[in-house]
């Protein structure tokens, strides 16, 4: 039994046993105690952000990339209220996340004291469980309680803890991560029997894989190969098939293929594999559907399906595998499938390849994919770039990490010293748009600080050019769309970063490798065409 610790040791010491590295955060008044503790513990750093959203930020990238709890914390009140938004992202996206933020003087809790409010309530609709520290005997069973919660659930957690709680004393023996092994449930005998059967029957089937088919890659082009599917996939889970797959058709949705879209009116069976992604307007309406997911209400969300089964994956695949050996592809629907891949590549190799100025999107993600390497991690940030790099990325088991669900802007930046902090022999290049980068610039300052070697690559089209290009094809004004920047590259210089400008396509691929190769941050400020995407609608 430990004692004489204050409460705020007592909550590090519990986080470093769960396998904690680090904390995201900005400091505030209320928790400077918190602060002063973890500059002094041996096994967690501190790492200061320019905006609170951004250390939620972090904490939900760093939790999506690794499977460990992300943790940020922030002062009471606007502290709080800052952080929103990104714990927003990791609550939509499933990522473990735990908040603690500060809280008034117990005394002053309930009354008008300057930032006070009740952070129960204003976390409510995101974090699965929230509370008040208010004794430091509690600690050790709080703590606890949310960081089981946020890895079994992948959920949001949240501890307030009121300014003189931080610096009571907390007798406590700390309780250190269970040895648990959960239950990887197999799926049911009678569901994998009954997709066999479908699956038999299907004569144009299409699989559609997301992001909870990371690293089974191999069973889902294993499986393609044996019903003679076409592939396609959900933004996040870019890179988890081979591009270079023979039945890979493109992406789903605004921002994938149109070979893809073509497809899914003519398939007869669409199997989704861990994909939530369901874009309306491009998924057949009258068809059997088959949806495989490690969590269960994850299945039937984006509406009717034929079968779901829920269980591992993994398991799911090889025993389908194993029932479907005598399986006879149609030929025709593979024709067709390669027909399809064979023109959507076509097309895509005149817009990579095009001289043209002002430099099209397509081009600058094609010049990205020559010189990053295949475990790269590529953070995304939200905008009409995303819709392209969809479109133009042939991912080589990249990672790919986006707000996935929550679509915030402001994500890449923060996400991407995050994973360079994470994996620093890996290379880390953040897509952002002119607009998302006016939104997180602040943290330029903490990569020259910490010495983060991220990369920047800007898309600056002066323009929001996502909701310029609705506006455009809806008849209305586009006020509000155009945006006045500053020199991104004089901003990057002012910070310490390395910069270059590039404005004709002669000096891309040098800019773009010169930075790449950089040992030191380094941002990339390209001047792009805004050209409105296919299926462009309100």
């Amino acid at each position: 039994m430990k004692k004489g610790k204050r409460v705020a040791e007592a909550i590090l010491d519990q986080l470093a046993s769960w396998g904690v590295k680090r904390i995201y955060g900005f400091a505030g008044d209320a928790i400077l105690e918190f602060i002063d503790a973890i500059n002094n513990h041996p096994q967690i750093e501190y790492i200061s952000t320019r905006h609170e959203a951004a250390a939620a930020f972090m904490a939900s990238a760093e939790s999506k990339l690794t499977g460990r709890i992300g943790v940020c914390t922030a002062t009471c009140g606007p502290g709080l209220a800052n952080l929103l938004n990104g714990l927003a992202d990791a609550y939509l996206d499933k990522a473990p996340v735990l908040a603690i933020t500060g809280q008034v003087d117990t005394k002053h809790i309930g009354t008008n004291y300057k930032q006070y409010i009740d952070e129960q309530v204003l976390i409510q609709p995101i974090a699965k469980y929230s509370t008040l520290l208010i004794d430091g005997q509690a600690t050790s069973d709080i703590v606890y309680k949310a960081l089981q919660i946020s890895l079994s659930q992948g959920a949001v957690t949240h501890i307030a803890v009121p300014k003189d709680v931080f610096a009571q004393a907390a007798p406590y023996q700390t309780r250190a991560r269970d040895v648990i092994f959960p239950a990887y449930s197999n799926p049911q005998e009678e569901g994998i029997n009954r997709g066999i059967e479908i699956l038999a029957k299907a004569k144009k089937p299409i699989l559609l894989v997301g992001r909870g088919a990371k690293d089974k890659g191999h069973l889902v082009e294993e499986l393609a190969d044996l019903l003679g599917a076409a592939i396609t996939y959900s933004l996040p889970a870019k890179g988890v098939v081979s591009s270079d797959h023979q039945y890979l058709v493109g992406g789903l949705g605004h921002g994938g293929t149109h070979g893809t879209s073509e497809l899914l009116k003519q398939t007869d069976c669409l199997i989704t594999i861990g994909s939530t992604w369901w874009p309306e307007k491009f998924v057949p309406q009258q068809v059997p559907i088959i949806q495989v997911d490690g969590v269960i209400e994850n299945i039937g969300i984006q509406g009717q399906i034929t079968l779901g089964i829920q269980g591992c994956i993994t398991k799911t695949l090889e025993l389908w595998l194993a029932g479907l050996k005598s399986k006879k592809i149609n030929e025709n629907w593979v024709k067709t499938i390669k027909a399809t891949r064979k023109k959507w590549l076509e097309e895509l190799a005149k817009r990579i390849n095009s001289d043209n100025n002002p430099i099209s999107p397509e081009r600058l993600i094609h010049s990205v994919e020559k010189f990053i390497q295949k475990d790269a991690i590529i953070t995304l940030d939200v905008g009409d770039h995303v819709l392209w790099f969809n479109k133009a990325f042939r991912g080589q088991n990249q990672e790919i990490l986006i707000s996935g669900s929550w679509r915030s802007m402001g994500f890449g930046l923060p996400a991407a010293l995050s994973a360079k902090l994470e994996y620093p022999n890996r290379q880390v290049v953040a897509l952002l748009g002119d607009g998302g980068l006016t939104m997180s610039m602040g943290e330029l300052i903490v990569a020259k600080e910490r010495g983060i070697a991220v990369k920047v690559i800007v898309f600056n089209n002066k323009s929001l050019a996502m909701e310029k290009n609705k506006m455009i094809v809806s008849g209305l004004s586009q006020i509000g769309t155009n945006i006045l920047n500053p020199d991104f590259t004089q901003v990057a210089l002012a910070c310490g970063w390395e910069s270059y400008k590039v404005k004709d396509v002669r000096d891309l691929d040098n800019s773009i490798k010169k930075a790449i190769e950089s040992n030191r941050p380094t941002l990339v400020d390209v001047e792009v065409d805004a050209p409105i995407p296919p299926h462009t609608s309100m």
